[in-house]
This record gives structure tokens, C-alpha cells and sequence, in this order.
């Protein structure tokens, strides 16, 4: 069941890419893909917005996420992509599709980390791209 948003953040202790490898725990997220319809429904229920979004991240309360033990995967949260608004921004930005979906899923998860717009969440987006792109690069 997903939970509400979080729409107000801060800076996550030990952010995606500020922190040494050994030190991440597995996360476990759940992707969820709709038409414009059903993320106008998302949109209103949760954020009170009419209309389509292009993503929006449901974070999991910490204290339900998961057990204590480091060898099994915690819960993150989900996020909800609309494919029509992925499509339709695409051929607006004039971005390849396969980029722009890197990029929303690196907000997405910025959210899901516990970030809110501004300076660090496109700073850790930024991080999150180049990773990405570099290990799509070696493959």
C-alpha cells in the first residue's frame, strides 16, 4: 500500500554517494507505472493537485521499513511514473527517452532519500546521473 509523500525534506545523513559503499544497506523500491489518468488520481489524492505529474515518490516510514538485520533488503518506498507524461516531456525537452527517465528516477529516489527541491537534491540528482551513465558507458 503506498503511503502519503513527503514533500518536505532535508539533507539524508550518509546521502546516496557521500558515503562508502560497505556502508549502504540494500534497499528495496517499488516501481509503479501508469497512464496520465491514473497519475491524475495520485496527483489529487495525495498532493492535492489536478492534472498528471511525471513522478511522484510514496517514502516508507523507517520504523516499518524493514528488519534490523543488514543482510535483508529494507523497503525504500515507491514511485509512480506516468509513461504519457514521460513521453509527452520528452518530445517537449527534446530529450532522449532513456535519459529523461534516468532523470526522473533520480529524483524520484532523491525524494525517497529524503531530500526536498533545492540546491542538495539537484546536486545529488547530478551525482546519481553521472553514476549512471557511467555504468550504462562500461556495460
Amino acid at each position: 500500500m503506498l503511503a502519503a509523500p513527503v514533500l518536505q525534506g532535508g539533507t539524508a545523513p550518509g546521502a546516496l554517494g557521500h558515503a562508502p559503499r560497505s556502508r549502504f544497506r540494500a534497499r528495496r523500491i517499488g516501481f509503479v507505472l501508469v497512464r496520465d489518468a491514473g497519475m491524475a488520481d495520485y496527483n489529487l489524492r495525495y498532493m492535492g493537485c489536478h492534472g498528471p505529474t511525471n513522478v511522484l515518490s510514496f517514502p516508507i516510514d523507517e520504523q516499518i521499513a524493514g528488519p534490523e538485520d543488514e543482510d535483508v533488503p529494507v523497503q525504500l518506498g515507491s514511485l509512480v511514473f506516468s509513461v504519457d507524461t514521460l513521453h509527452r516531456e520528452t518530445l517537449l525537452y527534446g530529450q532522449d527517452p532513456e535519459e529523461h527517465c534516468l532523470r526522473l528516477l533520480a529524483h524520484g529516489l532523491g525524494h525517497l532519500a529524503g531530500y526536498d527541491h533545492g540546491p542538495e537534491m539537484d546536486e545529488l540528482c547530478s551525482e546519481m546521473l553521472s553514476a549512471a551513465e557511467a555504468w550504462l558507458t562500461a556495460q
